[in-house]
């Protein structure tokens, strides 16, 4: 099926995790949010301001397979700006707006804007959190985007790093990945998935 970049970008969340607590999400107006959280603990909830540093690169068309192979397929890469903002997302509510979060965390530098280089594939991906440990009933997506940096703020942007922040070192992570494949049913399908197919 052919997409745009922008289709594809803007489509769904992008999630580090199957659970989608730590994600990306591009919007087609240049806005965007980030959030980084651990079960109860939330970091960073923040809007962003993105744009492309060759806006062409987002109506190339893409071609998504409908079946996408195991090993991954490059699709495009291309550069992006990315300026994360003092703006709380308001679709969380008070709940998360009455959190210690976002500018309460980081330095002012967090937020000054930072350019990245994203690599787009296709294939059959575990979430980075599952990679490595991941079960054969650990959900499948279908692209992955791999930045050259990650998205979250680097050690040094963070006011204090003691406890969760140094212990997940957040500015590690890289991969997101969208668009969850079918599950797999059936027996068959399960003696294949404990075999890593």
């Amino acid at each position: 099926m052919s997409e745009t970049l922008l289709s594809i970008l803007t489509g769904e969340p992008w999630s580090w995790d199957p659970y989608e607590s730590n994600q990306i999400r591009f919007n087609k107006d240049g806005t965007g949010t980030l959030i980084c959280r651990l079960e109860l603990v939330v970091w960073i909830a923040a809007e962003f301001d993105w744009k492309p540093q060759n806006p062409e690169c987002l109506s190339q068309p893409i071609d998504l397979p409908t079946n996408p192979p195991k090993r991954p397929s490059h699709l495009t890469q291309f550069n992006i700006e990315i300026a994360l903002t003092k703006r709380r997302i308001p679709a969380l509510g008070d709940a998360v707006n009455r959190r210690i979060i976002n500018e309460q965390l980081l330095t002012d530098a967090a937020f000054l804007p930072k350019k990245y280089t994203i690599k787009l594939e296709s294939g059959q991906f575990l979430c980075a959190s599952d990679v490595g440990g991941g079960y054969s009933d650990s959900p499948r997506f279908g692209t992955r985007l791999s930045f050259d940096r990650s998205p979250y703020p680097p050690r040094e942007e963070w006011k204090e790093t003691d406890g969760g922040v140094d212990a997940n070192k957040f500015w590690e992570w890289r991969e997101f990945c969208s668009r969850r494949l079918p599950e797999r049913t059936g027996l068959f399908s399960r003696i294949l998935g404990s075999f890593g197919g």
